[in-house]
């Protein structure tokens, strides 16, 4: 994937709701999720526009589910976050029983409904033991005596609980934009958010010293 850098002022008006905001995380907690599931994300959120700006709207570890300004989290992390566009409409071949033909299905993508859903998970508690459970039942060893219809039916502790991916999948999906075939949203982590066909790469957040005076003349 070739890399492009775009400074958060002329990004803005660019990015559209429901893209996906890609987090390359380098704290610890960050640095174990991006090792342990083979990806170069930790973090995924959706944008938001609100009131003139971008939020960045999702679950994470420490505040739960709610929204944050786009601007201060780039302004934090420089280069640390890829956005990236659903695309607006895809087709499906649906099978029809009753004409035994291969019938086209088409799927639209309803952004305001995508993050309106994040919105309305806003308060809950982030899954700390969903994190666990995941990484615990994708470990290499533990794949091979891993109970099937048991884990299907795994409902320990907070699990139900969202974390980052599993509330973006969700949020998708419930919108009918399937992000990840044959995956459920329970089991995603951010490098597959990644990897989904509906995605394309836009560009890397930058920060720079432009974009530090628009934001403190409150331009930004």
């Amino acid at each position: 994937m070739n890399k492009l850098t775009l400074p958060y002022r002329e990004a803005k008006p660019i990015i559209e709701e429901a893209d996906v905001l890609l987090f390359k995380g380098t704290a610890l907690f960050s640095w174990a999720i991006r090792k342990l599931t083979k990806s170069p994300y930790s973090h995924v959120e959706l944008a938001s526009k609100h009131n003139g700006g971008i939020e960045g709207i999702g679950f994470n570890a420490l505040s739960g589910g709610g929204s944050k300004n786009l601007a201060r989290m780039v302004q934090k992390g420089s280069g640390v976050i890829d956005v990236y566009r659903p695309v607006f409409m895809f087709d499906t071949l649906k099978y029809n029983p009753l004409t035994k033909q291969g019938e086209v299905v088409e799927h639209n993508l309803d952004a305001r409904g995508i993050t309106s859903t994040m919105r309305q998970l806003a308060g809950m508690p982030y899954g700390v033991k969903r994190i666990w459970w995941i990484l615990k039942n994708n470990m290499l060893f533990r794949r091979w005596f891993i109970n099937e219809k048991k884990l299907a039916n795994d409902q320990t502790g907070d699990i139900v609980y969202p974390v980052c991916s599993t509330a973006v999948a969700y949020c998708f999906s419930k919108n009918n934009y399937d992000l990840i075939k044959n995956k459920a949203d329970e089991w995603t982590v951010p490098g597959h958010i990644a990897m989904s066909p509906l995605l394309s790469y836009m560009f890397t957040l930058v920060w720079d010293e432009e974009d530090e005076r628009l934001l403190k003349a409150g331009k930004l």
